[in-house]
């Protein structure tokens, strides 16, 4: 699976966003199914097991994503403020900063 960038070169998908996606929909689909199982059957013991079971490896899933994710932003943003402060340099004389203050 690929997407395009902006300059039409393709894109990898990846791989953490897949784990991420592939345990939201078996979370999704456990719950469902156990709702619909316990409306069946009338037996409620599938909510003290199985539903807690698939929540934590959903939450397990979403810390470690968010925490790669967390990482991968600390490695970008110096690189991206170094590109914005050499593309748009702040004005030398202080009197042509407008701060969009009324009160000068």
């Amino acid at each position: 699976m690929r997407k395009k960038g902006k300059h039409g070169t393709k894109k990898k998908f990846e791989f953490s966003k897949l784990i991420f996606t592939g345990v939201s929909i078996a979370t999704t689909a456990v719950v469902i199914f156990s709702c619909r199982m316990i409306y069946i059957t009338g037996d409620l013991s599938p909510l003290a097991y199985l539903i807690p079971s698939v929540f934590a490896e959903l939450a397990t899933a979403t810390g470690f994503y968010y925490r790669k994710a967390q990482k991968e932003n600390e490695l970008k943003i110096p690189h991206y403020l170094s590109q914005s402060q050499e593309e748009a340099p702040y004005p030398e004389d202080p009197g042509q900063y407008n701060s969009g203050n009324f009160l000068e």
